[in-house]
């Protein structure tokens, strides 16, 4: 199912190029520094967050096992959905916690990034005990 605030971006930029000059060109320049930005400092250990109410851990893998089964599920949905997703992800956006104002591509971004910054976590912890 595409979420409708996604639905509703659809389209808005598809094929249309903006001259240099264009004050969207600007938007969408602004949009890809902000891209590069989480992939730059999307595992960057050297600030520490809390995690939002209700994002944190909930105790609800038995095992190592059904953690990474449930991952890898997560992960091919939202592959499935990029695949199938024919709008334009950097056109619509969403409240990031952290980040603030994120496109859909930038979503995707993070996810990427997450887990990376995750494993990081474990690499600290494990080296503190």
């Amino acid at each position: 199912m595409v979420d409708p605030k996604l639905r509703r971006a659809r389209g808005r930029s598809r094929g249309v190029s903006a001259p240099r000059n264009h004050a969207s060109y600007t938007h969408r320049t602004v949009r890809a520094e902000r891209d590069g930005a989480i992939l730059a400092n999307g595992a960057n250990r050297s600030r520490k967050f809390q995690a939002p109410e209700g994002a944190g851990p909930k105790g609800r893998f038995a095992s190592l096992g059904e953690a990474v089964a449930g991952f890898e599920s997560a992960r091919d949905r939202t592959l499935r959905y990029v695949e199938s997703y024919d709008g334009d992800l950097r056109a619509c956006t969403m409240q990031h916690p952290v980040r603030g104002s994120v496109t859909g591509y930038g979503c995707l971004l993070l996810l990427v990034m997450h887990p990376i910054r995750h494993a990081a976590q474990i690499e600290e912890i494990k080296a503190a005990i």
